[in-house]
């Protein structure tokens, strides 16, 4: 349902012999912000790797500790004693709060779900290491430069071996960060309206009131423990499948009903 421009110039895996990958670093940085922010916390994994260069098998650590040091680098530290230190390219203490909240959570998140996530919002075949590599050319190309050593400790945020020939950074917009935004957004908490449910139940068209009951149906089903959009489509999506009717077709209908249902 959602679309998205490419965020690099060709759609091919990271090679040494590859064109060229063009970077918008302020682009990487929003969404990273955004992610972070997310209610997913496959979101909020991708966005800290994005913003810290943080490997996915650290993050998937139940006894990573996070510390902030300032509003642009943390400290943190896993089974070992040793501790590492990041420079972050957003907000630092919204970091250290996703990374706490990823401990606290049971569940080890696969690297597959996180690169369907990279290719979702990028259009892209990329790795959680390839976004990796983004982060310290980043930081190399536009950071490092500008902190004195004597003023910044934080030198794990240097040390790391990868090949970076092929990937460039660049001023100009490659993104539609509207329709990411809709993207990442669509997995916030819904509040339903429940006056204006009970109306498109009553409604005189079989696609709206079919679509009303099924809203109703997904916020009473306790196996969606997340009452998200992203989930609600599905749900919707799946069940009026099975009713032989074409979902597709009903997109202006879901948009109209969720615009009245879920209104700010």
């Amino acid at each position: 349902m959602f679309l998205f421009r490419k965020f690099f110039r060709k759609k091919i895996p990271i090679s040494i012999s590859s064109p060229p990958l063009l970077i918008n670093h302020n682009e990487f940085s929003f969404i990273s912000t955004h992610l972070i922010n997310s209610f997913s916390k496959h979101h909020k994994l991708l966005g800290i790797i994005m913003s810290t260069g943080i490997p996915l098998n650290h993050l998937n650590n139940k006894s990573i500790l996070a510390f902030q040091k300032d509003n642009h680098s943390l400290f943190y530290k896993v089974d070992s004693n040793r501790l590492f230190r990041k420079y972050t390219l957003t907000d630092s203490s919204s970091i250290v709060k996703a990374i706490r909240f990823l401990a606290r959570s049971h569940e080890s998140i696969h690297a597959r779900k996180i690169n369907r996530i990279i290719k979702r919002i990028f259009n892209l075949n990329l790795t959680s290491k390839n976004i990796q590599d983004i982060y310290y050319l980043i930081f190399k190309d536009k950071i490092a430069i500008t902190l004195l050593d004597n003023t910044f400790p934080c030198m794990d945020s240097f040390v790391y071996n990868t090949k970076l020939d092929n990937i460039l950074l660049v001023n100009e917009p490659l993104l539609d960060l509207n329709k990411i935004l809709a993207y990442i957004n669509s997995f916030s908490h819904l509040k339903l309206n429940k006056s204006s449910l009970a109306l498109f139940k009553n409604s005189t068209s079989h696609i709206e009131k079919s679509i009303a009951f099924l809203v109703e149906d997904f916020f009473n089903n306790n196996k969606y423990r997340y009452k998200n959009l992203h989930q609600l489509i599905s749900f919707i999506n799946s069940n009026l499948k099975q009713m032989g009717i074409d979902y597709k077709s009903t997109c202006k209908s879901q948009k109209k009903i969720f615009l009245r249902l879920f209104k700010s």
